[in-house]
């Protein structure tokens, strides 16, 4: 009998495994709505706390695919030691290589609950 196995390909969306650090940027073009309450709340941080990366990174490989267009808010790049990966958001969208996701809650929320973001 010849059993043969196979290679389970990966079904993240972002790797989660030796991420150094998720850093924020807020995209300065949108002034209106959330994004004005970002631009004044959420600054260029480097998130290096690894509970709060594997909560954000959860959040993100549990979206469901959703064609939309959307202007991102805000920018996260997942840093690894030899890589780094761009994650447009906006609000309970995220955009990842050129696919948008639709994510079960807004990440704002996440960095709200560990103090990147203030108010709301």
């Amino acid at each position: 009998m010849f059993i043969a196995l196979l290679g389970c390909k990966s079904t993240k969306l972002i790797e989660d495994m030796n991420v150094v650090a998720i850093n924020t940027q807020t995209n300065a073009l949108r002034s209106e709505g959330d994004a004005t309450l970002l631009q004044q709340n959420l600054k260029s941080v480097s998130i290096t706390d690894q509970n709060t990366i594997s909560d954000i990174l959860k959040m993100i490989n549990k979206a469901h695919k959703e064609p939309v267009k959307f202007y991102p808010e805000y920018s996260l790049d997942v840093c690894y030691k030899d890589d780094t990966v761009a994650v447009l958001v906006n609000g309970i969208h995220c955009k990842i290589n050129g696919k948008s996701y639709r994510m079960s809650d807004k990440l704002e929320r996440n960095l709200q609950k560990n103090h990147f973001l203030n108010g709301k």
